[in-house]
């Protein structure tokens, strides 16, 4: 079977990162293991972009904080510990102004190595002297961009005496010398220098099953420790991919081996010794990884003719002094016999009886004996339980000759001497209901036959009724050596045979048990109907072009209850799968937003997602299922759907102005950009009344990328491109816009 496992790529990590993967069963054996290690986005607005943040000069990833003062320039410090490649930063540097340098804000300053700062320019190189002056790379505002040059550190010195502050930073890590471990083993998979595009390991199954073998065990799976490498800051999901083949011990671990007694049944008599298994559901054995080594002694003698397997009699005749049994039997083939089984219960403590062979004397046993003197036999209650198949050996070997329609037909006699015993029987089904091959019994001496009856509380069915045929079986002495047992697989009405026959020429029982104990199990697993449904199945029908119909109604659902709360608004994930309700608590409560399972009608509310946002009334979701954009009045929440929070606080993005507010919000297509509109409403001309305030519906658009970016870093979002105003000729430019849409 194929064994599945996914790592995400969201958790940005450094060094070592160590999950632990428990799918893989106990005593399985590995056929082959990859696995795919895939690069994932930030989504922080740029390629491999991290966001260092700091908190109480300790910052993430090892970076610290440290600032000071110097005669008028007060600076602020960023150390790497470590080497960095600069993407941009946030805080407070003052303003930039115009004139000579350094002309305000803050200048930057790096460490490439060796412990010396060195001035950047505005071009991102050194700053060197030079007529005129070199310029400064001048640092102002809440947010910039900065070179891409790969530091030790990082100093920000401001050109007034307002210090500077520093909250985050990004910087631009790609992973770097990726390798992948299992356990205390050295890595099987290794990627030098930078890696930015998906990979796959080789097949990996050898170290896999090395690295198993100390591995601790849990709830019947491993505990595999798998480790990822990266030299820089990365983001990396793996993808595991491993086909194993479930062994099964089918020994007790203290055992070294488990002896099966027989008698002259053809069964083991001691079901503790019962070989079993466990197999997974769904399982197939593979021949050639599945083996038993059998050896026994054996008697010289082989079953001739007679039932075998499992005994399913359904009820007894009484042998007697009273009451004599014989059965009719006829051979398709010349049999030497040395032996007779007949299948006996010991009605009374102890029971002495005796076997004899007729001829057929037209349907019933002649008076005359085949065998030199009838053969006695015994059989008592204390040795034994229920019916037992008893052997009597003939005085020398008997010649049975082949049938031919009515003539050369035999009949078996059993009379007690003492005690009483029951002779096991089967019943005869109706098409074959016939004198010929009936059960007999005399209660003269042999003067008068008739079909025998059943022992009065040995009927195992209630409309079970004469004629019956005993069970008995005759046994031979091959010349040649002849394979005495033959291998079984389940003990319920479905059990699979398979003959050794190929082993025969070895003349011994002393071999091992490869291809047709493989095929006995697949066999057996196919036929017991335990199997469960394949992952995929060919469908009539597939293309659901063929309809019926079944009805004039809708079936309606029972409604998903949602207490205590005013819905707002609806929607729906991609998939279909999942219902987002907008709503909000009565009496002016919390707001949130309540996820539906679709399927099962129900609220998960274990996934219920709280916003900050008073009287939300609109919000869209992304054609990517995985932000959710929320409006309530002039701000705006963007939620992530995949962790279940809000991202960053909500924000205004109206900048300020008084308008009225915004009643609906849409998306692009890519998801990319967001729309909102609202009505705008401009101071009246001078000297006019405020009736005469010209109105203008106004669309604002908003990067989605560069929202989320800011939200993130604390700093003041913007649109990049916002229209111009847009009157309507109908007149409807002086109400307030209910909904906005996209063409396709």
């Amino acid at each position: 079977m194929k064994l599945r496992n996914s790592v995400n790529g969201k958790l940005p990590f450094e060094g070592d990162r160590t999950f632990r993967w428990k799918a893989i069963p106990a005593n399985a054996k590995i056929l082959s293991a990859t696995a795919t290690v895939t690069p994932v986005d930030s989504k922080l607005g740029g390629p491999f972009l991290e966001l260092l943040s700091f908190r109480d000069g300790t910052g993430d990833f090892g970076a610290t904080k440290a600032g000071g003062t110097s005669p008028g320039n007060p600076w602020v410090e960023v150390d790497f510990h470590s080497r960095r490649t600069l993407a941009g930063m946030t805080g407070s540097f003052g303003t930039i102004t115009t004139g000579p340098p350094p002309g305000g804000g803050s200048v930057l300053q790096v460490d490439v190595g060796g412990g010396t700062y060195v001035e950047i320019n505005q071009n991102g190189a050194f700053r060197t002297p030079s007529d005129p002056p070199d310029s400064f790379f001048r640092v102002g505002g809440s947010a910039t961009d900065l070179p891409g040059l790969t530091v030790a550190k990082l100093k920000v010195t401001s050109a007034t005496s307002a210090a500077p502050r520093l909250n985050t930073l990004r910087v631009r890590s790609v992973p770097t010398q990726v390798s992948l471990r299992v356990g205390d083993l050295p890595p099987f998979f290794t990627h030098v220098g930078e890696m930015t595009l998906p990979e796959t390991t080789l097949d990996f199954a050898a170290v896999l099953q090395a690295a198993l073998t100390t591995a601790r065990v849990e709830n019947g799976f491993y505990d595999l420790p798998i480790t990822v490498h990266s030299d820089s800051i990365a983001r990396l999901k793996i993808d595991l991919e491993v086909e194993v083949l479930a062994q099964q011990e089918v020994l007790p671990k203290a055992v070294p081996e488990v002896v099966l007694p027989f008698d002259v049944s053809t069964l083991s008599r001691s079901s503790a010794a019962v070989l079993s298994i466990e197999v997974p559901l769904n399982s197939r054995v593979v021949p050639g990884q599945t083996s038993a080594r059998v050896r026994g002694a054996f008697t010289e003698t082989r079953i001739a003719v007679g039932p075998t397997g499992v005994d399913k009699p359904t009820a007894a005749i009484e042998v007697s002094p009273t009451y004599s049994q014989a059965q009719i039997f006829a051979l398709e083939k010349e049999i030497a016999a040395v032996a007779v089984d007949v299948l006996l219960e010991a009605l009374t403590p102890s029971a002495r009886l005796q076997l004899d062979i007729r001829g057929d004397f037209d349907g019933k046993p002649d008076e005359i004996p085949l065998l030199p003197a009838p053969v006695e036999l015994r059989i008592d209650q204390e040795s034994q339980k229920g019916a037992v198949w008893t052997s009597v050996p003939l005085p020398s070997e008997f010649l049975f000759a082949k049938s031919t329609g009515k003539t050369s037909r035999y009949w078996l006699l059993l009379q007690c001497l003492e005690g009483r015993a029951a002779w096991s029987v089967l019943e005869v089904q109706a098409p074959k209901k016939s004198n010929t091959i009936n059960a007999q019994v005399t209660r003269d001496g042999g003067l008068s036959w008739q079909d025998a009856t059943p022992l009065p509380g040995t009927l195992l069915k209630s409309n079970v009724t004469p004629p019956f045929i005993a069970f008995f079986r005759l046994r031979d002495k091959p010349k040649t050596f002849k394979m005495p047992i033959e291998l079984q697989i389940g003990s319920d009405d479905k059990p699979v045979r398979k003959k050794l026959d190929r082993f025969e020429p070895l003349g011994r029982v002393d071999f091992t048990l490869d291809t047709e104990l493989a095929e006995g199990i697949n066999e057996f697993l196919k036929n017991s109907g335990t199997a469960a449904l394949p992952e995929t199945e060919h469908l009539d029908n597939a293309d659901f072009e063929k309809w019926e119909r079944v009805g004039e109604q809708m079936i309606l659902r029972e409604p998903v209850d949602v207490l205590n709360v005013n819905v707002k608004a609806v929607a729906f994930s991609p998939d279909g799968a999942l219902a987002y309700v907008l709503g909000q608590a009565k009496t002016d409560g919390p707001s949130a937003l309540i996820v539906i399972d679709v399927d099962c009608d129900k609220e998960l509310k274990e996934k219920r997602i709280a916003l900050s946002l008073l009287a939300p009334i609109a919000f869209v979701i992304n054609p990517a299922g995985t932000r959710a954009y929320v409006v309530a009045g002039r701000d705006l929440q963007v939620v992530d759907l995949e962790a279940g929070e809000v991202l960053g606080p909500p924000f205004n993005f109206m900048g300020g102005a008084i308008e009225p507010e915004v009643r609906s919000v849409t998306l692009s297509h890519d998801g990319n950009r967001l729309y909102l509109v609202n009505l705008v409403i401009g101071p009246p001309p001078a000297g006019a009344p405020s009736t005469a305030a010209p109105h203008s519906n106004r669309i604002r658009v908003f990067d989605v990328a560069r929202v989320e970016r800011q939200i993130v870093e604390g700093g003041l979002v913007t649109g990049p491109e916002e229209s111009g105003d847009s009157d309507s000729s109908t007149g409807l430019q002086t109400l307030s816009p209910g909904a906005i849409a996209l063409s396709t």
